[in-house]
């Protein structure tokens, strides 16, 4: 009688985990048309959804990309604390609640590229301090708000092209000390003047500015990007300071190729910059094609020699005295 008492109790046993283990929300749940092969990543891409499934507690990893999704509840991620990865790319959304967000401490990768959103606000990335990369490129933002970012503090990539950014507030960057990565190209900036503007973050590598409508670029915009190494092609620009990288010790690749230069007197300094870099072997790429005037046309100003002192360039342009290989 005991060993048969036993032998009942202990399947009951069995059959009450393995009810547990089955009832378990991160492995029995899975939504109509996702792919739950993994008990903590929701596979949702390219399904057609328009709303939003019910993803299971536990999950790590939500994927929802390539889909065509308008609107998210503010109560959607409310239960997905142990989230690590959202990814909402190329959906139809344009606009995410303030809140709706907050739930996911543990966030880490948030893309929400390719969409129709038009507005940022610093309340819509409260709490996620824990987040290092962020897309939104390919939307339609034109305004960057005071301290938008500032709960970013562990953000090491932002992607931001291909947006229709027309102004930066001055402190939009605060709070990035970590910021590795900022993507600014494909956009619809005419200068860049403030130095504040990039002033806090002295952790970015590579800077990208490039397909922009950037005319003027300000002397000290850049001073504080000790570690900067990559910046801008393709704008509108004719003449550059030439101490505006002067602080810019590890640049090494500065592709200006694309904009109108003038190449003029103005150019004098940069040009003194470029050939003081080359010498020294910190400067790899430049491209600095003459647009004005015709007699320089197509010529690149990395190859030109100077005219003579800076007093002295009377004629208002650069005199092209041979090649030089540096």
């Amino acid at each position: 009688m005991d060993t048969f008492n036993f032998l009942a109790g202990l399947c009951f046993f069995l059959l009450s985990l393995n009810g547990f283990i089955s009832s378990s929300p991160a492995t029995s749940f899975c939504p109509d048309r996702c792919d739950c092969q993994h008990p903590q990543h929701l596979m949702c891409t390219n399904r057609g959804l328009r709303t939003l499934p019910k993803p299971a507690i536990g999950l790590v990893r939500l994927n929802l990309q390539y889909n065509q999704i308008q609107t998210i509840h503010p109560k959607a991620f409310e239960k997905l604390s142990k989230l690590e990865e959202l990814y909402l790319g190329h959906n139809l959304l344009s606009n995410v609640p303030t809140g709706t967000l907050q739930p996911l401490k543990k966030l880490t990768i948030l893309y929400g590229n390719n969409n129709n959103i038009k507005k940022i606000t610093p309340e819509l990335f409260a709490n996620l301090d824990n987040l290092v990369k962020l897309r939104l490129d390919g939307n339609s933002i034109e305004v960057l708000q005071d301290s938008v970012f500032k709960s970013l503090t562990s953000l090491h990539y932002l992607h931001l092209e291909s947006n229709q950014l027309q102004h930066i507030h001055r402190n939009a960057f605060s709070k990035l000390a970590n910021l590795r990565f900022l993507n600014l190209a494909h956009n619809k900036q005419s200068a860049v003047r403030n130095v504040l503007t990039f002033s806090q973050l002295k952790a970015l590598t590579t800077l990208l500015l490039s397909e922009n409508e950037i005319q003027y670029i300000g002397n000290h915009v850049f001073q504080n990007l000790k570690k900067l190494s990559k910046l801008l092609k393709n704008n509108f620009l004719t003449s550059l300071s030439g101490d505006i990288f002067a602080l810019n010790n590890v640049l090494y690749d500065l592709d200006l190729h694309g904009n109108n230069w003038t190449c003029d007197c103005r150019l004098e300094e940069l040009k003194r910059w470029m050939t003081a870099a080359h010498s020294q072997g910190k400067l790899l790429t430049v491209f600095v094609q003459c647009h004005y005037p015709a007699t320089l046309r197509g010529k690149y100003l990395d190859y030109m020699l100077l005219s003579g002192h800076r007093d002295s360039c009377q004629s208002k342009s650069l005199i092209l005295c041979g090649l030089s290989i540096l």
